[in-house]
């Protein structure tokens, strides 16, 4: 009969020792002297104090999460293979499980992300030293990370991993919740999630798997990241290999590695200071001494396991075209239908001799900003995209942007550019020229449903004092005059705010470009919308309607007239002709206006070849047609031929929209018409989530709810 070893551990020494102990009864025995296994407090000087452990006769020592500091330390040689650190992130069984199923993706990873949120800024350089071991671990060797922004509320990095793969890290301070990671690494035909929770709570981590065949949940573990750290001490202890751990993913002495003789020891950098891999447990030195630095040890601490694959990453030379190719990143901009179409036409390019082809890439829109920033940090991005309405004017002033002032002179030879809608490409026009080319546009329409004013017995709005009418008449028979909603991740609230003020000749920006939220016209519209709620017109519980809550009230019959999409009948599953587009309403003073997001394309200077950019947006823009063809698109397209085709013209809505609508139609720049960075920071900024929700829940008057809104506003744009 065998026996289990056992070990003596003081538990004495340090808080929920004696709980650790008790889970792990046929391992651990609790002692008053010199223990088996030390617990070594993960503070400054810790590496002194695991040291003296080892020396003193402990077969093995579990450091809690240490801290970044500045005081030199030393960890011998051979006590470093002795050592387990009990990560809170990156000891839980989940990202060991991650690290396992994620071998096999990393060689295809064309995107590795990595979120971890603190409730605390005091907790931020040891969740970043923990967060950086975890990415080690799963996504293996990366190359140079460096720090784009760095605040109060967190930290942005960009780096790339061995496969040159971009690399994008965000550390969010929030007191939203305790603190989590999340790890995604993303290939062409899926990828790898992983959700790891807070090492205080005993929630298990969540690996899942996505390939073609579809979505897999990796088997749960519900063991804390502690736990499992003693269990792997307790396996040294033994001189066993670690459960849940491969050979080279465990501490070890550095006289047990083979040799290094041929391949010098593999240079990390962070923020260009220079660091040296020591042991698996993610320690890293500095390059030019054996003592632990704050910045050294914040640096680069995840380089575990995969370290001497680092040696063949290059330092972020690569450019916008993998393999002689133009690279194009597309967003999600419908069903999966939509890309699949989109990216049938981007692998049927045959570019004319002397051009490059081209190659199709999705991204997500979840943290869709920081994956291009990162990605363009480390010269690993793209040479054309899609992306955000105002993307393309914040890489412009960071001079990413390559002005596509070709394409538009291309488009004018060709037909193309007399073959645009009025309007749509002035607001890209900057001063040292075009700086993206539009391609769809995201309307905002008023929307009415027939039956329900039928019942009411009220006519169609045709100004705001009829407005006001009809949602009182549609109140009368339980239904809401005007609907909208400012839930998670709906912005129609946010947006009905800003239709509303340039329905009334007002606007956020004046005519060039300041801000200018207190003009009377804007006072006016918030002061209508105040009086539109207080009757009751605008659902209460809109605060917390997201699009698909919305879209249930239009089903339900509950919304009678709102603002919405392009394709509200079919987004809401009744195509009966009950649903329709109305007639643009005038403002006080006879104003009429909406406001529209002209989706563009871009191109960046980190290209292999910028006439093969141009030459495949050309002829891009095209093909664009065979998406609305397909009708794959909730969109207005740009280009008059295509509004004229069956499958978008049969649509009565769609014909109403592009002769009534689009024509009067303002951009968020109103009342201005020039595009810029700015209009980032407005468009679902939390100055305007705020304002929106002030006003939605009847909150003080409309003077304070903008001159709060205009405060919040200028602190965070650039003058």
């Amino acid at each position: 009969m065998s026996t289990h070893p056992r070990f003596t551990v003081a538990t004495a020494s340090g808080h929920g020792l004696a709980e650790i102990a008790a889970s792990l009864p046929l391992s651990l025995t609790p002692t008053g002297g010199a223990p088996q296994i030390a617990a070594v407090d993960g503070s400054a000087g810790w590496e002194r104090r695991a040291g003296e452990a080892l020396a003193g006769g402990a077969l093995a020592a579990v450091v809690g999460p240490p801290t970044a500091h500045d005081d030199g330390g030393h960890l011998p040689d051979d006590a470093a293979g002795r050592v387990v650190v009990a990560w809170g992130f990156a000891s839980n069984p989940g990202v060991l499980a991650a690290a396992e199923a994620a071998a096999a993706l990393r060689g295809r990873a064309v995107l590795a992300e990595c979120r971890v949120t603190v409730p605390d800024a005091g907790l931020v350089d040891a969740a970043l030293l923990d967060a950086l071991t975890a990415c080690g671990r799963v996504f293996g060797a990366f190359g140079p990370v460096g720090t784009l922004v760095s605040g109060p509320a967190g930290q942005h990095c960009a780096g790339h991993l061995a496969s040159g793969a971009p690399l994008a890290l965000a550390l969010v301070v929030s007191a939203a919740g305790p603190a989590t990671l999340t790890l995604r690494l993303l290939t062409e035909d899926g990828g790898l999630t992983a959700h790891v929770p807070s090492a205080a709570t005993a929630a298990p981590a969540e690996v899942r798997i996505v390939g073609p065949d579809g979505e897999r949940l990796l088997p749960t573990r519900w063991e804390t990241s502690r736990r499992a750290s003693w269990r792997r001490a307790i396996a040294i202890a033994a001189g066993a290999q670690p459960p849940g751990t491969s050979p080279s993913s465990i501490a070890r002495p550095r006289s047990s590695r083979p040799a290094r003789t041929a391949e010098p020891t593999p240079e990390i950098r962070f923020d260009n200071n220079p660091f040296q891999y020591l042991n698996d447990e993610g320690l890293i030195m500095t390059a030019s001494s054996t003592t632990f630095s704050r910045r050294g040890f914040l640096g680069l601490a995840a380089a575990a396991a995969a370290v001497p694959a680092l040696a063949a990453c290059g330092g972020g030379s690569a450019s916008g075209g993998g393999n002689g190719e133009i690279k194009f990143w597309d967003m999600p901009w419908g069903t999966p239908a939509y890309n699949e179409a989109a990216k049938k036409l981007v692998e049927g390019y045959q570019p004319a001799s002397g051009n490059l082809k081209a190659s199709y890439q999705i991204i997500q829109w979840n943290n869709f900003y920081q994956t291009f920033s990162s990605a363009i940090a480390s010269k690993t991005g793209p040479a054309v995209s899609t992306g955000g309405g105002f993307q393309a004017f914040q890489f412009d002033q960071q001079g990413q942007i390559a002005h596509a002032d070709g394409v538009v002179d291309a488009m004018k030879k060709n037909g193309m550019y007399d073959d645009l809608l009025p309007g749509v490409l002035d607001p890209f026009k900057s001063a040292n020229g075009y700086v993206a080319v539009p391609w769809q546009l995201d309307m905002r329409v008023f929307w009415y449903r027939k039956s329900l004013f039928d019942q009411a017995g009220v006519g169609l709005p045709k100004d705001w004092a009829t407005l006001l009418e009809a949602g009182k008449a549609l109140k009368k028979i339980g239904a809401f005059g005007f609907m909208t909603g400012a839930g998670a991740g709906n912005n129609y609230g946010n947006h009905s705010m800003i239709m509303m003020m340039v329905n009334n000749g007002g606007g956020v920006w004046s005519k060039d470009g300041q801000l200018d939220l207190m003009n009377d016209r804007n006072v006016e519209a918030v002061e209508f919308l105040f009086e539109l709620r207080s009757n009751g017109i605008i659902d209460p519980a809109c605060l917390g309607y997201t699009t698909d809550n919305m879209s249930a009230q239009w089903k339900d019959k509950k919304a009678g007239f709102g603002l919405f999409q392009v394709g509200v009948p079919q987004r809401v599953g009744d195509t009966s002709g009950d649903i329709m587009v109305a007639d643009p309403i005038a403002g006080p003073h006879g104003d009429k206006a909406t406001i529209v997001f002209p989706n563009n394309i871009m191109m960046y200077k980190n290209t292999p070849s910028q006439a093969s950019s141009e030459a495949f947006l050309v002829n891009y823009l095209g093909q664009l047609k065979d998406l609305w063809q397909q009708k794959l698109m909730n969109s207005l397209p740009v280009f008059k031929s295509i509004t004229q085709i069956p499958e978008f013209a049969n649509d009565p809505n769609n014909v109403k929209i592009v002769k009534d609508w689009q024509p009067i139609a303002k951009t968020f720049a109103a009342q201005g018409s020039a595009l810029n960075a700015n209009l980032a920071a407005l468009d679902g900024g939390q100055a305007l989530n705020q304002f929106t929700q002030t006003v939605l829940s009847g909150q003080t008057d409309a003077k304070t709810a903008l001159q709060t809104f205009q405060s919040s506003l200028q602190s965070v744009i650039k003058s």
